[in-house]
């Protein structure tokens, strides 16, 4: 029993791992076009990025979180992506303050919103809109379907969320198109 607790603590460790890596590529090339485009939402972006990473080393060997805490971090997140899209990206999250305490997988909601930006297609005059609500029970994050032409996915976002839940709660996540 001892050692396939540390098999799972170990896999999970692993499948956290993989998720930094992902994002700090993501989030730096975002930067770098940021430099050259728009120096001064460069510079926004700079600090909120600062602000992302600190929680992100703070948690590192967490599995879960409150979701009072993924919500803030996930807000974080999308201050970034608000900065770096403008007015291309909206986003409301309405959760019933009785759900705050309960936990979350680490970066389980950030994971979700990332993918939910990769994947679709968005302008000024036609905004992605983000809902993050709680529905049975359930984190729902939703938002108006339009998949990009070129969106190359290797589903590893999605795939390492979903045994990171099964190891932390015992359960699958839904995603539905």
């Amino acid at each position: 029993q001892r050692q396939r607790i540390l098999n799972l603590e170990a896999r999970h460790k692993n499948l956290v791992r993989q998720l930094q890596p992902h994002f700090l590529f993501n989030t730096l090339s975002s930067l770098k076009s940021l430099i050259i485009e728009a120096p001064q939402a460069a510079t926004e972006y700079a600090v909120h990025l600062s602000d992302f990473l600190r929680y992100v080393i703070n948690v590192q060997d967490q599995e879960k979180a409150t979701l009072r805490e993924e919500l803030e971090f996930a807000q974080g997140y999308l201050e970034l992506q608000q900065v770096r899209f403008g007015k291309a990206i909206t986003y409301n999250i309405n959760i019933d303050p009785s759900f705050l305490s309960h936990f979350v997988p680490i970066f389980s909601l950030q994971s979700l919103l990332e993918n939910t930006i990769k994947h679709n297609s968005f302008t000024e005059e036609e905004p992605l809109g983000i809902t993050v609500t709680v529905e049975e029970n359930a984190l729902v994050v939703s938002n108006k379907k339009s998949l990009k032409m070129a969106s190359h996915s290797t589903g590893t976002g999605l795939r390492n969320l979903e045994e990171r839940s099964r190891l932390i709660t015992g359960k699958s996540i839904y995603i539905r198109e």
